[in-house]
């Protein structure tokens, strides 16, 4: 049998070398680094050409029409991450009702808030207004910078103001109808489930019913307010003024002209 001569160092450094890229290199059990294929690389995040300016990105890329909202998802891989959802576009409260007399009890606070942020802008306006008042009552030149030197607001501050005061006593207004609609509209059916225990058919009343229930409540919190006699007379000149338009208008003497062919 002949005899062969031993690998020399270098070839066997290179088989060694084949060996390890082919099927890696053994590792300890206590060794917990990554290995390197299962490393994220980082996302390169491209720098601001200011600070004070924001990223430029390319758009050449197109955002995907199908996109999930954020949030509404736990992200991929997070580990005990609660799923969170928007009730708008839950399944499940889809085909709910409103319950408004439990959301109204539930969010009082909210209607509270609202009141005292009303009052707030009235008597900033009102101390604002009386201020500027006693400055330009006095006689002589000048009352108007006077005036506004006197005021505590300025005057694009209380624009603002007065923009966000209509605003909020609109939302009152709406509100107090919702709610007086909300009142009107329990009332009835309270009667109308009295009389079938009693015996009697049930009955759906129309439309015009409602609006008639609804006329007298709102009339009668006008009269408990004061308010009734202001309400009139504003509706009566309403009524004034629409029936005024319709009337015709001014005649003239019936003299034509013949060569305009006009009155």
């Amino acid at each position: 049998m002949a005899w062969t001569a031993p690998h020399s160092s270098g070839e066997r450094v290179a088989g060694g070398e084949a060996q390890t890229r082919g099927q890696g290199v053994k590792r300890s059990a206590t060794d917990t680094r990554p290995d390197r294929e299962g490393v994220k690389q980082r996302k390169v995040v491209p720098k601001r050409e200011n600070k004070n300016q924001p990223r430029i990105l390319s758009s050449k890329r197109p955002v995907g029409c199908f996109r999930v909202a954020p949030g509404l998802k736990a992200e991929a891989g997070a580990s005990n991450a609660a799923n969170l959802r928007d009730p708008r576009f839950d399944p499940m409260s889809a085909g709910a009702k409103l319950n408004e007399q439990s959301w109204r009890k539930a969010y009082s606070f909210l209607f509270e808030q609202q009141a005292q942020r009303i009052q707030e802008i009235q008597e900033q306006l009102r101390v604002s207004g009386k201020a500027a008042k006693s400055k330009s009552c006095k006689s002589g030149g000048g009352a108007k910078k006077r005036r506004a030197k006197a005021r505590i607001i300025a005057p694009e501050a209380e624009e603002q103001l007065r923009a966000e005061l209509t605003k909020l006593l609109n939302q009152q207004k709406l509100d107090q109808q919702k709610q007086r609609e909300q009142e009107v509209l329990r009332a009835m059916r309270k009667e109308e489930v009295a009389a079938v225990k009693e015996g009697k058919g049930v009955f759906f009343p129309k439309k015009s019913a409602i609006r008639e229930q609804l006329l007298r409540a709102k009339y009668d919190d006008l009269k408990k307010s004061g308010k009734l006699d202001k309400f009139l007379a504003k509706r009566r000149q309403r009524l004034a003024n629409k029936q005024h338009k319709r009337l015709p208008g001014r005649r003239d003497d019936g003299n034509t002209d013949a060569a305009d062919g006009e009155w």
